[in-house]
């Protein structure tokens, strides 16, 4: 076998191993978020809904999070969308990362309210991602689900 030929095969399993979790095209999650305040005041919302979506460049996904809110006191839940978060094969499962993200809402952009240092993992059973919004931490954990949010 030729060093190309071996090359080749190496950089084909990669991809494939990569996409593998998306070979749907997406996943969905449904877990805990749990938001702490620079007070160190937490709360959390279970079964969280959450859909990661691999966008057609094959290297970035959308993460939808459904019916959440940032503070106990928010009166209404809203849906809120990720997008273009990069992504890697990473041991066993796939790891994301984005220094800063705007995260949209109702049909909107909210650079007021941009996510950073976003970090996460995801396979073909769990899901986790933490990131700082403001001055809040936001963590989600969760499970793959069969459900169609």
């Amino acid at each position: 076998m030729s060093a190309f030929t071996v090359v080749l095969m190496s950089s084909c399993s990669k991809d494939d191993k990569k996409t593998d979790y998306l070979k749907d095209g997406a996943i969905t999650y449904t877990g805990t978020m749990t938001v702490t305040g620079s007070d160190e005041s937490s709360f959390s919302l279970e079964n969280v809904p959450v859909i990661l979506t691999e966008n057609t460049d094959k290297s970035t996904v959308s993460i939808l999070m459904k019916n959440v809110k940032f503070a106990k006191a928010m009166p209404v839940t809203i849906d809120m969308t990720l997008k273009n978060i990069p992504y890697r094969l990473e041991n066993n499962s796939t790891a994301l990362a984005c220094k800063a993200v705007i995260p949209e809402a109702m049909q909107g952009p909210f650079p007021g309210y941009t996510m950073t240092d976003l970090s996460g993992s995801f396979d073909n059973t769990s899901f986790t991602i933490s990131m700082t919004c403001v001055d809040s931490k936001i963590n989600y954990t969760g499970t793959a689900s069969t459900d169609k949010n």
